[in-house]
């Protein structure tokens, strides 16, 4: 499943936005960021390129497999990123620990993934969320 998503969908309808994403939300340089639903890592490789060394990017996802691909994507910038498995309604990061959320999927518990969110952002930080 990871792979034909990687091969398909992350082509057509995710690398196109990713640029503009982080392009749109700079500066990036020394953040704290936290991928959340990160899939294969297309974001996350992104946002890779932008932290600079002092920067860290916590790379979570419910699904194993496409934790694995986003390792081997992002195998240049392992250093910098914490791959976490895990659900975006229990997120296991430290309450005020994360300077931005960038997220481009939707969560089945909208409620409890918005309260997590809250809680793992630093206070005046930012959540930058593109849904469907």
């Amino acid at each position: 499943m990871a792979q034909a998503y990687d091969r398909t969908l992350a082509p057509l309808l995710f690398e196109p936005w990713d640029a503009q994403l982080i392009h749109d939300n700079k500066p990036w340089m020394d953040t704290n960021v936290l991928d959340l639903a990160c899939g294969t890592g297309v974001v996350t490789k992104e946002l890779a390129k932008n932290v600079g060394p002092n920067g860290k990017i916590t790379a979570l996802d419910f699904s194993s497999q496409m934790l694995r691909l986003a390792k081997v994507k992002c195998k240049e910038w392992i250093n910098q990123i914490d791959f976490i498995e895990g659900s975006a309604d229990s997120i296991a990061l430290p309450d005020d620990s994360v300077d931005t959320i960038v997220c481009q999927q939707f969560f089945p518990n909208k409620a409890a993934a918005a309260k997590e969110i809250f809680s793992v952002l630093k206070p005046k930080a930012s959540a930058i969320i593109s849904n469907w």
